[in-house]
């Protein structure tokens, strides 16, 4: 772990070089390979850097923090995103990675700010009203959270089940079955090994 965490150290300074050599050694003494899995995807981050001709340096630690975020570091995600921003205030993906590390440690009032500013820059984007509408579904504004949601999934989102259960359990909430029981029938049909949508629409 110690390769690790200095891996980390090097992405927060920019001190790539070092950050590629320590993950690299941090995968090859993992002998339990929760590490090395973590590693492997930092690494890979840089690789799809590397083969992106001309891309800029907020392209790097764009990449970079969304793959913080992928591994669960989301404060360390936070960090690294702030410098795209503050390069490039307009740029969308960086406000949802940034929205959805806040989201993730339940900091809601932030992640609402960053997702609204991502929608601001791109209406349309199916992950930004998705994460959008989870954040406010935690929050209890269920009806807020169903029209995000169901934008989120007329533009094309996907993985559609985690949608369909999300929307299920707002309208649920919200003391609208028939919509609940239609959602879960639709998880039920997207993925028929789910055996609690099942249950709930039976109970519904």
């Amino acid at each position: 772990k110690l390769y690790y965490y200095r891996g980390l150290l090097n992405i927060l300074y920019k001190q790539y070089e070092d950050a590629k050599f320590n993950l690299g050694k941090a995968g090859q003494t993992d002998s339990e390979g929760t590490i090395k899995s973590i590693a492997e995807k930092m690494l890979g981050a840089f690789a799809a850097f590397d083969v992106s001709e001309g891309a800029q340096e907020t392209y790097r630690r764009a990449l970079l923090a969304k793959a913080l975020s992928e591994v669960n570091e989301h404060n360390l995600a936070i960090q690294v995103v702030y410098d795209v921003l503050e390069e490039n205030p307009q740029y969308r993906d960086a406000w949802i990675i940034l929205g959805y590390s806040y989201l993730n440690l339940g900091k809601y009032f932030d992640a609402i700010s960053s997702l609204e500013k991502a929608l601001e820059i791109d209406p349309s984007k199916p992950e930004t009203l998705y994460f959008l509408g989870i954040t406010q579904k935690k929050q209890g504004e269920y009806g807020k959270a169903i029209n995000n949601l169901e934008i989120a999934v007329r533009n094309g989102f996907e993985p559609k089940p985690a949608a369909y259960k999300e929307l299920a359990e707002s309208y649920m909430q919200n003391d609208e079955y028939e919509k609940a029981v239609m959602y879960y029938e639709k998880l039920i049909e997207a993925d028929k090994t789910n055996m609690d949508a099942f249950i709930k629409a039976i109970w519904i």
